[in-house]
């Protein structure tokens, strides 16, 4: 039993290591991008609070959950490309 408890972790440790799908050198593209776009969005969710007029429920949440995804992503990936890895 021993015995193959270490041939698994010996076939473990042969495998290929693993490497990120996105270029290193692209995270702070990917930052600015996604920075960008939050923070259009969050300016487009202000305007919207803003009007006079009738305010629509669905309007305000689908910019919500836009700006706050995009602003997400956007500080994961400024973190990254500071060597910060969370």
């Amino acid at each position: 039993m021993t015995l193959l408890i270490v041939d698994v972790c010996m076939y473990v440790y042969d495998q290929i290591p693993y490497s990120s799908p996105i270029s290193v050198s692209s995270y702070p593209y990917f930052a600015v991008t996604f920075m960008l776009l939050g923070l259009f969005f969050m300016a487009g969710y202000f305007v919207n609070q803003m009007k006079a007029g009738s305010k629509s429920l669905f309007m305000e949440l689908v910019l919500a959950v836009l700006s706050s995804g995009l602003l997400g992503f956007g500080t994961f990936f400024l973190m990254l490309s500071f060597d910060l890895y969370v």
